[in-house]
């Protein structure tokens, strides 16, 4: 991996982690982290990984709230052009 390619991951993980600090995380999450990789395709992608840890089947408003984050942390992504783009994946609890 190139000096440009280490530069642009560094700004887009940088860029992830300001927006994600300007949200209070739900109480349903522990924490977060950043993995880079390629798409299906091959392009350059970013997948944010949320630790979810406790009750395998938290009450509604739980899961609300969890969701209204993903929504709003991944608009405001897609808002900022980064050079990776985002890799939906579903993934288990901690």
């Amino acid at each position: 991996m190139g000096e440009t390619r280490l530069a642009d991951r560094a700004d887009d993980e940088d860029r992830i982690r300001a927006v994600i600090a300007k949200r209070k995380l739900p109480e349903s999450v522990n924490g977060f982290s950043i993995e880079f990789g390629t798409d299906s395709t091959g392009d350059p992608a970013v997948t944010v990984w949320l630790t979810v840890e406790g009750d395998p089947n938290p009450p509604r408003r739980v899961l609300d709230q969890t969701t209204k984050f993903v929504r709003e942390t991944e608009r405001d992504l897609m808002d900022l052009g980064l050079r990776h783009g985002p890799c939906a994946r579903g993934g288990g609890a901690a």
